[in-house]
């Protein structure tokens, strides 16, 4: 009895028989993935002719302030740093009206933040705080010895759920409130940056 070995490619064979539930992908250099149902190409995620990963959707940022604030702490007062410029947000995750992240996905997360404290004398102590839903991660220096000018940095990874934000607060005690923060536009010495990192 004879058989019919013919194909017709504009047929999609189905996932549950070995195909691919598709007669062609859109993005050549997209990466494929099932979405339950189907294979789709992903218009944000690609891996280049030499192999290189990239992900537009990824949440990714870096704010700054653009003007310096004066006079927030010195006498213990937490302030909540508002970063109002950022250089990129890349899915529009970061509020530049209050300065804060909100996790558009639960995952794994890092931060790293810096800021130039001006007119800080030596009895004063500093903590910049990166204060998330649910918990707060502190840097302290109470070592007394910076006069003047202190820039102050740290770094952070962690877990966050799905909208849980993340906010940067300075405090400097020990004195009088005659703490400002640096800030200009041509020098982002005064930041806030973080992305997804799975």
């Amino acid at each position: 009895m004879p058989t019919n070995n013919s194909w017709n490619s504009n047929i999609p064979v189905q996932i549950s028989l070995g195909g691919t539930n598709a007669t062609s992908m859109a993005t050549s250099t997209g990466i494929v993935k099932y979405d339950g149902t189907n294979l789709v190409t992903s218009s944000t995620a690609k891996i280049d002719s030499s192999n290189r990963y990239t992900n537009t959707s990824q949440p990714a940022f870096f704010a700054n302030i653009t003007g310096t604030l004066t006079d927030v702490t010195g006498d213990g007062t937490a302030y909540t740093v508002v970063f109002d410029n950022t250089l990129f947000d890349q899915n529009s995750n970061f509020n530049t009206s209050t300065g804060t992240f909100t996790a558009p996905i639960a995952g794994v997360y890092h931060f790293s933040a810096g800021l130039l404290g001006l007119q800080l004398i030596a009895t004063m102590t500093t903590a910049l705080t990166l204060s998330c839903t649910g918990q707060d991660y502190a840097f302290s220096n109470n070592d007394g010895a910076f006069v003047g000018n202190n820039l102050i940095g740290c770094s952070w990874t962690i877990k966050m759920a799905i909208n849980d934000t993340a906010n940067v607060i300075y405090t400097v005690g020990n004195g009088t409130k005659v703490v400002d923060i640096f800030g200009t536009t041509a020098d982002p010495r005064t930041y806030f940056c973080g992305f997804l990192v799975c």
